[in-house]
């Protein structure tokens, strides 16, 4: 007599439990689009901070030759006197998360969430 692992009262049971565990992964564990700010970091403190809901057209500030530009999409490192360029070509940053930075000048481009929009803080 062959013996099975899973009988069909078992799996009548038990796939019911799994899908609502998919879904519920799928639906809690999608990042937030909520409020956006650009945090311009340069010589390891913070030297601009800026909610890009607030902006309206595009800005351009310089910090520490590193130029920077600033528009209701995202932010991006317009140029830089590194020789690489590797922060230029990093490109728009545009999701909570997105980083970019010069490491030989010390500048740093990060959008963050708003403060407002944090649901929990973990120690």
């Amino acid at each position: 007599m062959k013996r099975r692992i899973f009988s069909k009262t078992d799996l009548i049971l038990i796939l019911p439990l799994l899908l609502a565990a998919l879904a519920a992964l799928f639906f809690l564990a999608r990042p937030r689009d909520g409020a956006r700010r650009v945090v311009v970091i340069c010589g390891g403190e913070t030297v601009l901070e800026v909610p890009l809901d607030a902006l309206t057209e595009t800005e351009t500030h310089t910090f520490g030759g590193v130029e920077i530009e600033l528009s209701p999409d995202g932010a991006r490192i317009v140029s830089s006197p590194c020789p690489d360029q590797i922060c230029v070509r990093t490109g728009l940053l545009t999701k909570i998360g997105d980083t970019a930075a010069c490491v030989p000048q010390r500048v740093a481009v990060k959008i963050v969430a708003d403060q407002n929009d944090i649901d929990a803080v973990a120690y």
